[in-house]
């Protein structure tokens, strides 16, 4: 039931930005990122939702990858007007018994092969492309490794608005973070403050679910991230929002710490939480 935002976008430039986010990860493991497709071609989607697409692919595909490896993202037009996005990976592949569980909502992968997370970042990737009306499959890639290939219309439905648009306005990413052992997807940059929306503050330490309850609630409301309950605290007593949402269990100081302590802060306003 999210909303659409459809732009008409410079598909294939919009994929080299994302894929620009994660260079120094793929530097500092010795691994070959490369994009590949023909100049320019453009397609309408919603720029927000194709971005969380594409990285969360790629994270998935950094998690698997071994040091040395090579991840490749294509993008080339089929007919019928349509667009295939592939994100391939020489990493141990996904077995049969996986390949349609792996996009279910909290399913992780094999743990021997080093599998860890929230199980949500497929997922997401699964509902987003169906948003576009599009599909995601996995199949096994020659010599090895998996393929993920997301296939959506070029065009938005009859009838939807579609801005015309450029990259450069596109959700800015910040690179993942390189001390974690697995790479949790790239986030987006903060969004403009907009006048007469009101502000919520969320408090997640799981990047996946973190982002996804940004993607939730963004479109109608001024979205504040922060990773644990300290960090919050500050934000909080800094710029007191309308809302709350928080995690319990978190690092440094758990979410009814966090609580307990606004609660007692002279003067802070009653938030609901």
């Amino acid at each position: 039931r999210m909303p659409m935002a459809f732009s008409h976008v410079d598909v294939l430039a919009l994929i080299r930005e994302i894929a620009a986010g994660f260079e120094a990860i793929a530097e500092e493991r010795g691994i070959r990122l490369a994009v590949h497709g023909d100049a320019a071609l453009y397609a309408d989607v919603d720029r927000a939702k194709f971005v969380r697409v594409v990285s969360n692919l790629l994270s998935n595909a950094f998690k698997f990858t071994p040091d040395g490896g090579r991840i490749g993202c294509s993008v080339q037009r089929l007919p019928g007007d349509r667009l295939l996005v592939g994100v391939q990976d020489t990493g141990p592949g996904v077995p049969d018994a996986m390949k349609q569980a792996i996009f279910d909502r909290f399913t992780q992968g094999d743990a021997r092969l080093g599998a860890s997370g929230s199980g949500l970042g497929l997922n997401i990737v699964k509902e987003f492309v169906e948003l576009h009306r599009g599909t995601v499959v996995v199949v096994d890639a020659p010599g090895g490794g998996a393929v993920f290939q997301v296939e959506l219309p070029m065009q938005a439905p009859e009838g939807a608005y579609v801005r015309a648009g450029t990259t450069q306005d596109a959700p800015r990413l910040q690179p993942p973070e390189t001390s974690a052992p697995a790479h949790g997807p790239a986030s987006l940059a903060a969004m403009p403050f907009r006048p007469g929306q009101p502000r919520v503050l969320v408090v997640e330490d799981n990047t996946d679910l973190r982002l996804f309850l940004h993607d939730v609630l963004v479109d109608e409301y001024n979205v504040r991230l922060e990773e644990d309950g300290e960090a919050a605290l500050r934000a909080a007593l800094d710029d007191p929002p309308d809302l709350i949402i928080t995690d319990l269990m978190m690092p440094r100081c758990d979410g009814e710490a966090f609580i307990r302590t606004l609660r007692a802060a002279p003067g802070f306003p009653n938030v609901p939480v």
